[in-house]
């Protein structure tokens, strides 16, 4: 593999990390018993109500338990990995409009309650890689697209009522605003001129990787 694109791959990586060290901080407030001066809830989206706004931006860095987090962590890794190597010029911009977008409309149309955790930028980002390549018509980008699908396919379940403790809601408008945001960004990203073989070894390098670390944290929780 050419080095100018191992270090695209390796940068890929490195864009979640303040990401990840943010949420283990406000996770382990959470479980160090001091809950009731920063509760996990005070930075949830709460639909209708202005004081929760501040929710859209800081939602996705509370979560309700470890198990909760570490769900979270993995596909957000694996799928904004591969999102700034298909988009490395428009990767941030991607991210945080999707970030705002699903935030806004969570708040905006969802059920009266206390919405935190990541998932609904996993969604978009989901809903974004899954059909950017179909958009493109694009080869490099329909191969991202396959494995993407292939996958976190059984993701599109998380946007069914099915249980009222899960934020369907977040998941339905990540999907959608990721969906959207594949049409508005469908002239640019990655050329199929970048290797196939840069693509997969972006998606299981970070698979493995994250794979281990996680089982590694769950063996000594």
């Amino acid at each position: 593999m050419p080095a100018r694109e191992k270090r695209i791959i390796f940068r890929a990586v490195d864009y979640s990390m303040p990401f990840l060290i943010l949420s283990f901080l406000m996770m382990l407030n959470y479980v160090a018993c001091i809950k009731e001066f920063w509760p996990s809830n005070w930075g949830a989206v709460k639909p209708h109500d202005l004081h929760y706004l501040k929710g859209v931006l800081f939602a996705p860095f509370f979560h309700g338990s470890w198990s909760h987090l570490i769900s979270n962590i993995i596909p957000l890794i694996v799928l904004g990995a591969l999102l700034r190597y298909t988009y490395p010029k428009r990767w941030g911009i991607i991210l945080l409009s999707g970030w705002i977008f699903t935030g806004f409309w969570t708040w905006l149309a969802a059920r009266e309650a206390y919405h935190i955790g990541a998932s609904g930028i996993v969604y978009m980002l989901f809903g974004f890689l899954a059909i950017s390549g179909f958009i493109k018509q694009s080869k490099s980008m329909i191969w991202i697209s396959f494995l993407t699908i292939f996958e976190y396919g059984s993701m599109v379940w998380g946007i069914l009522p099915i249980k009222q403790e899960i934020s369907w809601e977040s998941h339905a408008w990540g999907l959608i605003s990721g969906i959207l945001l594949a049409f508005v960004f469908k002239n640019d990203g990655l050329k199929d001129k970048l290797y196939k073989s840069g693509m997969t070894a972006t998606y299981l390098m970070v698979r493995m990787h994250i794979g281990e670390l996680m089982k590694m944290m769950k063996s000594g929780l």
